[in-house]
């Protein structure tokens, strides 16, 4: 199978295993590292990943992006709380939000989370709203949203 459709229930679960079968079939010319980020650290097409350094983090960059292509994938979107981190990537691939100097306390969601990228902070958005009838289904299941 050379294409695929997403939009039914099992697209997250086949898009994890094209991007792990990519990593198999050519993970041995790259990093250990960069094999185990595409194994372990994507959610659907969503990668969250730190490093210890940026120079790390610009050569996992580039390894992905290298690895990903050769099985047909093209990684977008590109974030960092690291200004050389995001001036390695070319400009296409960023995030549209990618500029720090033009929004300085840039918050982003990552996988249901907010993301304070400036402060590296991890972050909750909690709507605190009880329902307008108290009946006890409706006030567990506003409790249990938070």
């Amino acid at each position: 199978m050379l294409v695929h459709l997403f939009g039914s229930t099992l697209s997250p679960s086949i898009a994890n295993f094209c991007l792990r079968q990519v990593a198999d079939d050519f993970g041995e010319a790259f990093d250990a590292e960069t094999t185990e980020t595409v194994s372990r650290n994507f959610y659907v097409d969503d990668l969250l990943r730190s490093v210890a350094t940026e120079d790390v983090a610009v050569r996992l960059v580039s390894q992905l992006c290298s690895l990903l292509k050769q099985g047909g994938f093209q990684l977008t979107t590109w974030l960092s709380n690291n200004r050389n981190v995001l001036a390695s990537i070319l400009v296409a691939e960023q995030s549209t939000s990618a500029d720090l100097d033009l929004n300085p306390d840039l918050i982003e969601r990552v996988l249901g989370v907010l993301w304070n990228i400036t402060r590296d902070l991890f972050g909750f958005k909690i709507c605190a709203t009880l329902p307008t009838s108290l009946i006890r289904t409706r006030v567990l299941s506003a409790i249990c949203s938070l």
